[in-house]
């Protein structure tokens, strides 16, 4: 388990996590979006692309793939072939403790043991559970934090148990405006519940990974004054949260510069859109261009266009006047962007 999660953060590789669809509280590791719908075919074509990307291993370690492609082992099996790891998202969203539907809260402890137990037997080798911090000052807020906090650590220790790493993510949900020292308070206090309820199980924190969006504060150090000051030193490791289009780059540069007690990388999130694999792969290759470390990547052939696809913004120049701009992320573009470090 503890070499799974150095696995995950081998020589500063990023993670890939391809549609952060709750799974299915049925059971059923295929999810609510059957393999045979739309919204699969469009993930399984996103999937397809992906792995065809030229030097992905180089820059990937580890893949959290659709709820729909666990329904057989042929996915998974073709991630851990390519040399990176297979992860699965373990909750089923998230419901309010609360009659106002406010206090949103983590679900899926129900059958979590049996979930994870199918997902284990068809290759995964790393779990997510989505945690919400609501980011407001009330006593409510509290509340709902520690019942995050004690479902996230129960999920890392089942986790655990069935020798699967666990992967915490933490999402910060505002409600109404916060001055930035508010919302990294909240992270800090967030950081410090999730740790001291892991501990109080008994997990194994060298073997358990917390991922969260990048706020670090204005301070040179943010080991010293930043939320992530509040996160223990024998964690596994740290996952910082980008987007497809602009990676944390500059938060991963400067948590690295000041040498964190653990090995800190980012998770990049992709959904699918209505594009084809061809036009995902041609959106995710850009120029070519050094990209840093792994050297050029090449260029492919002009791709026939499938059909016009609403933009989303630009993606980068495309290499010999290719495709204009579709709403598929461009995965190798961002991998590109990911400074790999040789730890």
């Amino acid at each position: 388990m503890k070499v799974r999660a150095r696995r995950l953060f081998a020589f500063g590789k990023a993670i890939v996590a391809l549609d952060a669809a709750a799974a299915d509280d049925s059971g059923d590791a295929s999810g609510a979006a059957g393999p045979g719908s739309r919204r699969a075919r469009q993930e399984d074509d996103l999937l397809a692309g992906l792995l065809d990307a030229p030097g992905l291993a180089a820059r990937t370690s580890g893949v959290v793939l659709p709820a729909a492609a666990w329904a057989d082992g042929g996915r998974p099996r073709q991630v851990r072939d390519a040399g990176m790891l297979a992860g699965a998202r373990a909750d089923v969203g998230s419901e309010s403790i609360l009659a106002d539907g406010q206090a949103q809260v983590s679900s899926g402890l129900d059958g979590l043991a049996a979930r994870l137990g199918r997902l284990r037997e068809r290759g995964a080798g790393f779990a997510v559970w989505h945690m919400t911090a609501i980011a407001a000052l009330e006593q409510d807020a509290l509340h709902a934090l520690t019942v995050n906090s004690q479902s996230s650590a129960r999920f890392a220790y089942v986790c655990q148990d069935m020798a699967l790493v666990p992967v915490i993510r933490l999402w910060m949900r505002p409600i109404g405006a916060l001055e930035p020292l508010s919302r990294e308070a909240i992270l800090a206090a967030a950081l410090i519940s999730v740790g001291g309820h892991l501990e109080d199980l008994g997990v194994d924190l060298a073997g358990v990974v917390l991922g969260m969006e990048p706020e670090l504060g204005n301070d040179a150090d943010p080991l010293s004054a930043g939320p992530l000051a509040a996160l223990p030193r024998t964690l596994g490791g740290v996952l910082l949260a980008a987007r497809p289009h602009r990676p944390a780059t500059d938060a991963l540069a400067k948590v690295r510069s000041v040498h964190p007690p653990w090995p800190v990388t980012c998770c990049l999130d992709v959904k699918p859109g209505v594009d084809r694999a061809a036009r995902v792969r041609a959106a995710s290759i850009g120029p070519a261009a050094p990209v840093g470390p792994i050297g050029p990547v090449a260029p492919v052939g002009p791709v026939a266009p499938v059909g016009p696809v609403a933009p989303v913004g630009p993606v980068g120049p495309a290499a010999s006047g290719g495709p204009a701009p579709v709403r598929a992320a461009p995965v190798g573009l961002a991998l590109a962007a990911v400074p790999v470090t040789r730890r």
